[in-house]
């Protein structure tokens, strides 16, 4: 498996307004942390970062001063609106050591239950497993193409790449087609219940490192 390999500069200045100073310059602010060694300010450039992001990049090499380090990508965080890549966290591993990462669905093609009015629903967007460095998965692949109307797919169903194991139950259901939704009957007082079922979700708090 070929890994992206990033150039990391050491942070001699720490605080949040050296951090505001280096993304000003084109750079991000990231940790490097784990194996009972130091913890290590670092800086990428900012490509780097939205690269990570944008292509769910899992396992990344971190060079410095020459010298290589396999590292998993823990975290990364944004400003308030979700634009900015603010900071990211690495982890480092051991190539011969497992690894536990979550790792994104991919759901591919159109269930035949559809057009029985059935609706699909994606119940999992992601996949927590555990394998070894070098086995983790750019991506799970599901085709939902065989689903009917009533079909589900649970983990036990899926085809995981070699030398990778799901840590979820392998009955956990992760899509359905489910049936048309009824309407519901009335209970015949004309009343409507105007509880508010759900919260709207809260957008993530951005943290900035001190």
């Amino acid at each position: 498996m070929d890994l992206l390999v990033i150039k990391v500069e050491k942070r001699e200045k720490l605080g949040s307004r050296e951090c505001r100073k280096l993304r000003e310059a084109g750079r991000i602010p990231v940790s490097l942390y784990g194996l009972e060694r130091p913890q290590l300010s670092l800086s990428i450039e900012r490509d780097y970062a939205h690269e990570i992001f944008d292509k769910q990049v899992h396992l990344v090499d971190l060079e410095l001063n020459g010298e290589g380090q396999q590292a998993l990508v823990t975290d990364v965080q944004f400003d308030a609106l979700g634009d900015e890549i603010l900071h990211v966290d690495f982890s480092r591993v051991q190539r011969d050591k497992p690894v536990t990462v979550q790792v994104a669905i991919d759901y591919e093609g159109h269930a035949k239950g559809i057009a029985d009015g059935g609706v699909v629903n994606y119940v999992e967007n992601d996949l927590e497993v555990e394998c070894l460095p070098r086995h983790i998965p750019d991506k799970i692949v599901v085709d939902v193409t065989s689903l009917g109307l009533g079909d589900n797919l649970a983990i036990s169903d899926l085809t995981l790449p070699e030398g990778v194991k799901a840590l979820a139950d392998a009955e956990t259901v992760i899509v359905t087609v489910a049936f048309p939704t009824a309407a519901e009957p009335s209970d015949g007082d004309g009343e409507e219940d105007d509880e508010t079922v759900g919260a709207a979700p809260t957008a993530p708090k951005a943290e900035d490192e001190e």
